[in-house]
């Protein structure tokens, strides 16, 4: 276990790493290179209707449990069929809210299948600036895949909101208030009269 949580500590590091001010890490600062060490069992993941999940970048460990190359495919196909509800919601709850997620699984043995467990996390990244409906993600295994596909099967989860930082809200409203404008001055040969200004009368006298 001390082996599989270091593997999600050390994307959770880098993610962490490539925050700044506590915004979502940008999909564009996401290097290969950053993450060399876990990059055999990294991910991405977009949402691409509610409770689904595809996978845009994918490394071989997670190809090798499919037994076929699992870019394009939805992150479901990695786990049982029953479970593939619950996966759904917790996605949505990972890159809409946003949070966290951990998973612990493992998969049922056969033939040619050992007893293999592991555990998963996905970390929100921004797509639109405030908020996640992309996930940097990554699985880490215990033991042999042995014959493919292989289904995970969740034995717990976990989710941990995301505080995002907020607006700075005004607290002057002296800031942006306008200068004070000094009081225009009559016009020449006019009389102020209320707010409105007048022509000065004028007594002409006709006479014959």
């Amino acid at each position: 276990d001390l082996a599989l949580k270091a593997t999600l500590a050390e994307l959770r590091a880098y993610w962490d790493g490539l925050r700044r001010a506590g915004a979502l890490p940008r999909r564009q600062d996401i290097q290969p290179r950053g993450m060399a060490g876990v990059l055999s069992g990294a991910f991405l993941v977009e949402r691409t209707a509610p409770g689904v999940g595809r996978l845009r970048v994918a490394g071989q460990l997670l190809g090798d449990l499919l037994g076929m190359d699992a870019a394009g495919m939805p992150l479901s196909a990695l786990f049982d069929p029953m479970s593939r509800t619950r996966l759904g919601t917790l996605l949505d709850i990972c890159l809409l809210r946003p949070a966290t997620l951990e998973m612990a699984f493992t998969c049922e043995a056969g033939p040619g299948q050992p007893a293999l467990r592991g555990r998963l996390s996905v970390l929100p990244i921004a797509s639109d600036g405030s908020r996640g409906e992309m996930g940097l993600g990554v699985l880490a295994l215990a033991g042999a895949i042995g014959r493919a596909p292989r289904h995970l099967q969740p034995i717990g989860a976990r989710t941990s909101r995301i505080e995002l930082p907020r607006y700075r809200r005004l607290t002057s409203f002296e800031e942006f208030a306008a200068p004070a404008m000094l009081p225009q001055q009559p016009a020449p040969g006019r009389a102020q009269v209320g707010r409105r200004a007048y022509p000065h009368l004028r007594l002409v006298d006709q006479q014959g």
